[in-house]
């Protein structure tokens, strides 16, 4: 009986953060940020699908075109010097190079002649 009069006379607890209690700031922010995170993934999709794929594709077909100029283009001085590549100049490593005070320099470089067929510099 006691219980039943106090309950009259206090007043009920309000739950303000509760979805009966209309729309929250927090919750329209987060709906907010998840409906700008929705068309930001959709245009990063169509970015890579519609951008970036076909600037592979074409930046590959543009490396395969440069490379076989570039063979044809080796074949043709091949053909010129009778079959044979020809020698070439070959800067070797500054380190091995001492300056009359004894340490290699940025600048010092010796020439040494190899062949364009040989894809390493001989010592």
């Amino acid at each position: 009986m006691f219980r039943a009069a106090l309950r009259s006379t206090t007043p009920a607890f309000k739950r303000g953060y509760s979805a009966a209690a209309g729309e929250v700031p927090f919750v329209a922010e987060r709906a907010h940020v998840k409906e700008h995170a929705a068309k930001s993934g959709e245009l990063w999709r169509k970015i890579t699908y519609f951008f970036a794929f076909p600037a592979i594709v074409a930046g590959y077909y543009n490396a395969e075109r440069i490379a076989a100029h570039h063979h044809e283009h080796f074949e043709h001085i091949k053909a010129e010097n009778g079959g044979e590549a020809p020698e070439r100049i070959v800067y070797t490593s500054t380190s091995a190079t001492r300056t009359s005070l004894g340490a290699p320099t940025l600048f010092s470089t010796t020439l040494t002649s190899t062949s364009m067929s040989s894809p390493l510099p001989r010592s």
